[in-house]
């Protein structure tokens, strides 16, 4: 991720330790967040399926769906580099020590 990813926030944002949100994020937060992101405009179909069904699925189903707070402009992600190529990266680790005997 650091490699491919440098100039993004994805690098920073793993791994997410879910269970440690949950435990500690105020109600507030979590509230905050599904009501700004979770809203019709970001919803989408994912799957082999026939647009005409679909659409009449998703209007017998959603048509009265509204958002339950305002919109907030899209975070800024970062830029991912386009190089031509190949490229080489060099990851260290440390070396591994052994007790002396």
């Amino acid at each position: 991720m650091k490699s491919a990813f440098a100039t993004t926030l994805f690098p920073k944002q793993l791994p997410l330790d879910i269970a440690g949100v949950i435990a500690t994020a105020p109600r507030e937060r979590f509230l905050d967040f599904w009501n700004t992101w979770d809203r019709p405009a970001r919803m989408a179909v994912v799957g082999d399926i026939a647009v005409a069904l679909a659409e009449k699925l998703i209007a017998a189903q959603f048509t009265d769906l509204a958002a339950r707070g305002p919109a907030r402009p899209d975070p800024s992600l970062g830029e991912i580099v386009k190089t031509d190529g190949v490229r080489a990266y060099f990851f260290p680790k440390p070396r591994c020590r052994t007790p002396a005997s």
